[in-house]
């Protein structure tokens, strides 16, 4: 075999006879003959490839390589022995390709790349279930510290409701831990205490159950709105309560709450004051025995008793009732009044009637 391209002449064996003759020639012209086809193969000298001209001739002596019998029509190299064809399976586009013509390579090397909307879609739902089953074992791998409940602080198991084999739901309730160290109560007062208390006021707590035992408190919040309790307006007030180990949720409780405390002041019974026009005041007796109202400045109150800051001088004669009570043939200070005076000896007439009383105001 002569090659167009270099020189030398190199050997091949022959393979294959076909014994059919066809007609030798192209389709264009007249056949000049007929001849018959061979395979003839030999090793490839390493420029040789599909579709290179070539010219095969008969050697007439084996010792002497330049007395060859040259065929007249030359021949096409028209593939290699061991070759298969690179066929895709699906229809998607070469995103890649890893190699070049006449480059050597091996059985499982990667020639091209394919990607298509179809292996996408795939390979992306794959991913996804990748994806998620990835998370749940993420999840799986957060609960493994959660298997265990442990007691939030140091207290004592209160009102505990899960039991051996119940399911369990995560945010469920189980029960809950006190600690008696700091405890809170609420008590409701009414609209005349409220103003007097205030936030962090001293408490001083007793407990039916304790007899003999007092816990200090204080107060945290006063509800600035009250509740109508029957006809009766009440706040509530919230205490934190120093507990002991023998104090429990529940238990049944008094407050005392400090609302402060005053020493050599004024006096007057609470029976005594009255509100008009927004303005506080009581009734005092002048000694020529009529009445007036004057306003006065109240401090600190308890059930029976206001402290009168201003308005009124020791030894004055407050009305604890009303003037307004009177008949109109009734004076204060009369012997015929029905209000008790210094002068009256007769102490079954002081008590009849519905009048006034006069009490002097007392430091």
């Amino acid at each position: 075999m002569r090659f167009s391209i270099f020189d030398g002449i190199y050997y091949g064996t022959i393979t294959d006879i076909n014994p059919n003759p066809v007609p030798d020639g192209d389709e264009d012209e007249p056949a000049k003959g007929f001849v018959h086809w061979i395979t003839i193969e030999g090793n490839n000298p390493g420029l040789v490839k599909s579709g290179l001209e070539v010219h095969v001739g008969i050697p007439l002596d084996k010792n002497n390589s330049t007395k060859v019998s040259w065929f007249s029509s030359p021949s096409t190299v028209t593939g290699f022995v061991d070759e298969e064809r690179v066929l895709s399976t699906v229809e998607a586009v070469a995103t890649q390709v890893h190699v070049k013509e006449m480059e050597t390579v091996k059985k499982g090397d990667p020639i091209v790349s394919l990607s298509g909307s179809d292996v996408q879609k795939t390979i992306q739902e794959k991913l996804d279930k990748i994806r998620e089953k990835e998370f749940e074992l993420s999840q799986l791998y957060s609960k493994v510290g959660q298997m265990e409940v442990r007691a939030p602080m140091d207290g004592i198991i209160a009102s505990w409701d899960t039991q051996l084999g119940a399911q369990v739901r995560s945010g469920e309730w189980m029960g809950y831990v006190f600690n008696t160290s700091d405890m809170g109560m609420w008590v409701e007062v009414d609209d005349i205490d409220v103003l007097l208390i205030k936030q962090g006021s001293p408490v001083k707590v007793t407990v039916d159950a304790l007899p003999g035992e007092t816990f200090e408190g204080e107060v945290m919040h006063v509800d600035t709105m009250g509740q109508d309790m029957k006809g009766i307006t009440k706040f509530a007030v919230d205490i934190e309560v120093k507990g002991g180990p023998n104090l429990r949720p529940g238990m049944q409780a008094r407050a005392y709450i400090d609302a402060g405390s005053a020493k050599d002041v004024l006096l007057v019974p609470l029976e005594g004051v009255f509100e008009e026009d927004g303005v506080q005041k009581v009734e005092i007796l002048n000694p020529d025995g009529t009445t007036k109202a004057v306003p006065v400045k109240l401090g600190l109150m308890n059930d029976r008793l206001a402290e009168v800051k201003s308005g009124l001088k020791e030894g004055q004669l407050v009305i604890t009732g009303s003037s307004a009570d009177l008949l109109p043939s009734q004076h204060i200070g009369n012997k015929d009044s029905i209000v008790p005076t210094n002068d009256d000896n007769d102490k079954d007439k002081d008590k009849e009637g519905n009048g006034g009383e006069k009490t002097p105001a007392s430091n």
